[in-house]
């Protein structure tokens, strides 16, 4: 009888063992270093995009686990392999993303389930604090916001257009690393978009990194082309699918001259490139073929080329002519002529050339002469000086360099001796008052289920941020407006919160509404002109309360299953497009990124009072 005893107790324990979850082993690591040679070798061109990957989800969790510096981000749900994409996460982190600001030099390490899956990278950070990264991120996002300015999300803009005026802010805004490249002592931060745009010191991987960003943001597809017979990188660009050299180091002048842009390297064959290289062997992409653009207008403009009204403007570096640059790449000549002659040290020569800079405050055109700057206004005609340089005595001293320091508001003069030499150069500094774009007010009212203004967040955004890269943004860095809701206050079972953002200017933004409370984040498309906007109740949904009538129940279960099985539902019902992403969003209940059966069934289990994902949410 004893024996009979202990055999069922055995046999009870070992049922009650069997019925509990296995614990999973720690996934197997494997290492992979991306050694410092690989900065002068482009992108593999044998490695392609895995097929179905979204690649804008998958450097939105890269970027917020880099942010975050997360130990191990998370990518399992991207399907990646061992077997086949280590090649396309190197070039992915080595070379196609620039805005990774806080990584050291080096590779990445991942984690795998042990069935060829990646489960997850490791990225090797910088020594940086938290706050030290997050402020590098805030900055390099507020850089690049200014140099795209105007042309991302521009339709009136050609992408040549796009691309002409985003190398000639980076060129102007950049400096190369000159001093330590002589000395061979060049810091990480000059081989980084992160150098170039924020640093505004790069070298020529810093440059084609922050141009491929820039591109990027603006629809355009590039990628970064380098040479190790020259040691130098920089950038296939492609127009409606037809690819192009660009180098804007090899436009910016070394040492860097104030203002002074080239467009001698700017959407360019091969051949012309070898050529303009002073390149025998191609050993990069051979791809550019087409030589639509070589004899565009923009190669007579040596200064920045602006955007101003819709048009873009320049001025021909032999007359000093102000010209508008055609959509065929023709100059056309606007009657207005800034021609001066720069005196040359030795008396009764003058310079030959034309050798003014120019700027637009957004209002009007800036443009420097010999002895300071002016300032033309495009809708009169007419020009007045506005900074008179400081000369001396000395003949040959002229203004040779000009920008507008739009941070702080200043007008920067270069004065030299020669065009081209730095010997004895001087900077002088005017202040000059941006004009300020008109500002006007928005306000709304945050409708929700929940009390209090505990967790509420309401921003604004580009209007061409993604969904995606909006909800990745959990810090609220990318936006442009972010406000404060006020306190709520109660009627009819919801909740009011007035929410003001107080001066925004005229243009088309992308509002996000979040609140705790099992609450889905919205997002909707404003567009706002020079009057105050007041937009009424915005109402915030339940998680699940895809009909919005206040509670998650087998009602919604109920349009979740008939929308996973293709029949008619509510989910498809309406032609607003951000509404209707809003009820996929809500109906997300697990948050996996898709709407399903399993969606329904967690909504089922709530309604039932069981427990369910949804007791998961804030």
């Amino acid at each position: 009888m004893k024996q009979t005893r202990l055999f069922a107790v055995i046999l009870s324990l070992a049922l009650c063992l069997s019925a509990l979850p296995a614990v999973a082993a720690e996934p197997a690591l494997r290492f992979e270093d991306v050694e410092a040679p690989e900065l002068f070798l482009a992108p593999s061109s044998s490695v392609s995009v895995p097929a179905g990957l979204d690649t804008d989800a998958l450097r939105a969790a890269i970027l917020a686990g880099a942010r975050a510096q997360e130990t191990w981000i998370d990518v399992s749900a991207f399907s990646l392999s061992v077997s086949n994409d280590l090649a396309y996460l190197r070039d992915l982190l080595q070379h196609d993303m620039p805005e990774l600001c806080n990584l050291a030099d080096g590779g990445y390490s991942y984690s795998w389930d042990g069935a060829d899956t990646i489960y997850a990278l490791k990225l090797h950070y910088a020594d940086l604090t938290h706050e030290e990264s997050e402020a590098r991120y805030t900055a390099f996002f507020a850089a690049a916001d200014r140099l795209l300015e105007g042309i991302r999300g521009n339709d009136a803009l050609s992408d040549a257009q796009k691309a002409l005026l985003l190398h000639d802010r980076l060129a102007v805004r950049v400096a190369y690393d000159y001093d330590n490249y002589l000395s061979n002592t060049i810091p990480q931060d000059s081989y980084t978009a992160y150098g170039a745009l924020v640093l505004r010191t790069a070298v020529c991987q810093g440059y084609s990194a922050a141009y491929l960003y820039l591109l990027r943001e603006a629809g355009i597809d590039s990628e970064i082309c380098s040479s190790q017979t020259i040691n130098h990188a920089w950038n296939i660009v492609y127009l409606g699918g037809v690819p192009y050299h660009v180098d804007v180091t090899w436009d910016d002048p070394t040492e860097d001259l104030t203002g002074q842009v080239l467009h001698d390297h700017f959407l360019l064959s091969t051949d012309t490139m070898l050529v303009r290289h002073r390149m025998t062997q191609a050993d990069h992409s051979t791809a550019p073929v087409d030589t639509t653009y070589e004899s565009y207008a923009w190669t007579r403009s040596h200064a920045q080329i602006v955007l101003l009204d819709g048009a873009l403007w320049f001025l021909d570096a032999d007359t000093g002519e102000l010209c508008q640059l055609g959509a065929d790449g023709a100059a056309v000549p606007t009657g207005a002529s800034f021609s001066a002659a720069w005196p040359h040290p030795e008396e009764g020569y003058t310079w030959i050339g034309f050798f003014g800079r120019l700027e637009t405050d957004g209002e009007n055109l800036l443009y420097s002469l010999p002895d300071g700057v002016y300032r033309y206004s495009p809708a009169s005609g007419a020009s007045e000086r506005i900074a008179e340089a400081g000369l001396g005595n000395t003949r040959g001293r002229a203004v040779f360099g000009f920008a507008l320091d739009r941070e702080n508001e200043k007008l920067v003069c270069e004065i030299r001796n020669a065009p081209n030499e730095i010997t004895d150069r001087e900077f002088q500094y005017f202040p000059y008052s941006l004009p300020q774009a008109p500002a006007a007010s928005l306000t709304l009212s945050l409708l929700s289920r929940a009390d209090g203004s505990f967790g509420a967040f309401a921003a604004l955004y580009p209007a061409d941020m993604t969904n995606d890269q909006i909800l990745a943004d959990t810090a609220g860095a990318l936006a442009l407006y972010t406000a404060v809701p006020g306190d709520a206050s109660a009627a009819d079972g919801l909740f009011a919160q007035p929410v003001s953002f107080p001066e925004v200017a005229p243009g088309a933004y992308r509002l996000l509404l979040t609140k705790a409370g099992k609450h889905a984040p919205r997002i909707l498309s404003v567009t706002l002109g020079a009057s105050d906007a007041d937009l009424g109740g915005i109402a915030l949904w339940l998680y699940g309360d895809v009909n919005n009538d206040g509670a998650a129940n087998a009602r919604d279960a109920l349009q979740i299953s008939r929308y996973a099985a293709g029949k008619s539902s509510v989910l498809d019902s309406g032609s607003d497009e951000d509404l209707a992403a809003y009820r996929l969003r809500a109906a997300d209940v697990n948050r996996d990124g898709e709407v399903n059966s399993k969606d329904a069934l967690q909504i089922s289990r709530c309604a039932a009072g069981k427990s369910s994902q949804l007791d998961l949410l804030p």
